[in-house]
């Protein structure tokens, strides 16, 4: 379960978000529930070293100059569109990992209820299986191709490197309309927050 210090901590108001100065100068948000006086509130997504070897996991950190959320490109039409985390050796928010592109994926969890899978981006690596919406907030959502109908995205309080982290996951409600443990709904969208280049 999440503690209410941990979600009180992260909140983010989407009204801090700016308009992009180039398409693809965007990094993706997650949400976490309802703010005060009917705000969707937000938290970055950001890529961490998942232990294996060219591979990220994506986690949900406060917006701030620290953790702005990971660059991220969009190539393709939306059904059939590539995300990429975009990894800068000169942006310090990520010099603890290896710079390139990294393809973002989530696992097939079909219509086993209960499960909630870690997203996760792949070094060089593309899956054109996304569908997104145009602009800021709901408008802006990001979803991959589901092959179940109740296949959702999670925000799942876990455990990584011996760290708390709320992690971006897909996967199922348990039959009887529970989310898997430690687990809530959440949507992922498009953040226009990522700095224009000079």
């Amino acid at each position: 379960m999440l503690s209410s210090l941990l979600v009180g901590a992260l909140w983010l108001a989407t009204t801090a978000t700016a308009q992009p100065c180039l398409s693809a100068d965007f990094s993706l948000a997650m949400s976490l529930g309802d703010g005060p006086d009917d705000t969707q509130i937000y938290l970055s997504l950001n890529a961490i070293n998942s232990g294996n070897a060219g591979e990220l996991f994506l986690v949900g950190e406060k917006l701030s100059p620290r953790y702005p959320g990971t660059p991220v490109s969009l190539s393709g039409s939306s059904g059939n569109a590539s995300l990429a985390l975009q990894i800068d050796a000169q942006n310090s928010a990520c010099n603890t990992l290896s710079p390139g592109s990294y393809g973002i994926s989530v696992p097939d969890v079909g219509e086993l209820y209960g499960a909630a899978l870690p997203a996760f981006a792949v070094k060089g690596q593309s899956w054109p299986h996304f569908f997104y919406g145009n602009g800021t907030g709901m408008q802006g959502e990001i979803q991959p191709m589901r092959t179940a109908a109740d296949q959702l995205w999670l925000a799942c309080d876990s455990y990584i490197d011996g760290l708390n982290y709320l992690q971006l996951k897909w996967g199922l409600y348990y039959n009887n309309g529970s989310a898997p443990t430690g687990c809530r709904p959440t949507n992922v969208v498009r953040f226009y927050n990522v700095p224009c280049a000079d």
